[in-house]
C-alpha cells in the first residue's frame, strides 16, 4: 500500500490510479535487469495467486480463474490507455482476486465509470464466450466456468468501494456533490462490515480496509482538487451501462444453473 494520497485503492478485480511519477531513462546495460525486477514481483504473485486456487479447487477451475482474472484487470488496463493514462499493467493477489495499477488519477468522473465497467465488461464478454464453447461442445466443465467467471464479476459489480460497482456509484455521487459523495462512501463502509459480520470471508475485511483509505483520499483532497462531474447524461448512461451488464452476467448464471456442475455457482447468489 502507498500512501493514501497517491493511491485509490481497488479490491479483488480492480485497479489502483496513482499520481503521476517522472523516471529518468535507464541506461541500455541496465535495461535487462530493470526489465526482470519490473516482471519478477507479477511472476511471484501470479505463482503464488495459481498456487492458492489450486489448493482450494481443483487445477482446472484455478487455471479458469487465473484466466479470469487476467481478462477483467486487461479490461481495465485497456481502458486506462485508451484514456491516455500510463499504468503498471495489473498484479494478482493471492486469495483476493488482482489490481490493475495506473501512474496518473483519473482525469474526470467519468473517466473513472469508463475504467471501472470494462473490467466487468471484459469479464462478461470471456463468459459469454466460455457458455458458447459450451454449447458447441457440451462439456459441462465449460458450463461451469462460465458460471464462476459470472459470478466472480457479479461480485465485482457490488455496489461498495473500492469495487468496480462501489466505483460507479461513488462517481455518480461525487458528481451530484462532495458531500453526497462522501456519504456514499460511509454507507458503503457500513455495508461491508455488516456482510463481513454475516459471511466472514476475509476479503470483505481487506475492503473494509480499502474503503477507509479511500474514504481519507477523498477527504483530503476535498477541498484542494476538484475532479470534473460527469453531466447529467453520462451519470444517466452510468447507471443504465451498470445494470445492463449486471443483469447480462446474472442471465449467464441463471442460464446454466440447471447444469449439475454450474449449480454451485448460482447457489452463491442465493
Amino acid at each position: 500500500w502507498r500512501n493514501v494520497e497517491n493511491i485509490a485503492t481497488h479490491n479483488i478485480t480492480g485497479f489502483i490510479p496513482a499520481q503521476k511519477q517522472t523516471t529518468s531513462r535507464p541506461k541500455i546495460g541496465l535495461i535487462v535487469p530493470l526489465f526482470l525486477l519490473k516482471i519478477a514481483p507479477k511472476l511471484v504473485l501470479a505463482f503464488l495467486s495459481a498456487a492458492a486456487y489450486s489448493y482450494l479447487l481443483t487445477w482446472k477451475f484455478a487455471a479458469a480463474i487465473m484466466i479470469a482474472l487476467a481478462v477483467h484487470e486487461s479490461g481495465h488496463v485497456w481502458a486506462m490507455k485508451r484514456l491516455g493514462l500510463r499504468t503498471k499493467g495489473f498484479y494478482f493477489i493471492p486469495f483476493l482476486g488482482g489490481a490493475a495499477i495506473s501512474d496518473e488519477e483519473f482525469p474526470s468522473r467519468w473517466s473513472e465509470v469508463y475504467i471501472a465497467m470494462m473490467g466487468p465488461v471484459w469479464g462478461l464478454l470471456l463468459a459469454i464466450a466460455t457458455a458458447f464453447v459450451y454449447v458447441l461442445t457440451m462439456e459441462p466443465l465449460f458450463a461451469a466456468v462460465a458460471g464462476w467467471m459470472a459470478v466472480l464479476n457479479l461480485f465485482n459489480m457490488l455496489p461498495i468501494n473500492p469495487l468496480d460497482g462501489g466505483r460507479v456509484l461513488k462517481s455518480i455521487a461525487f458528481s451530484l456533490h462532495t458531500k453526497v459523495g462522501l456519504l456514499v462512501l460511509v454507507i458503503g463502509l457500513v455495508a461491508t462490515a455488516v456482510l463481513s459480520y454475516y459471511i466472514g470471508l476475509l476479503v470483505f475485511m481487506f475492503l473494509i480496509l480499502a474503503g477507509v483509505l479511500e474514504f481519507a483520499f477523498e477527504w483530503r483532497r476535498k477541498n484542494h482538487v476538484r475532479i470534473p462531474a460527469m453531466n447529467s447524461q453520462l451519470a444517466i448512461l452510468s447507471v443504465i451501462w451498470y445494470f445492463v451488464v449486471a443483469a447480462s452476467l446474472y442471465a449467464i448464471v441463471h442460464s446454466v444453473s440447471y447444469i449439475p456442475e454450474a449449480t454451485v455457482a448460482k447457489q452463491l447468489l442465493q
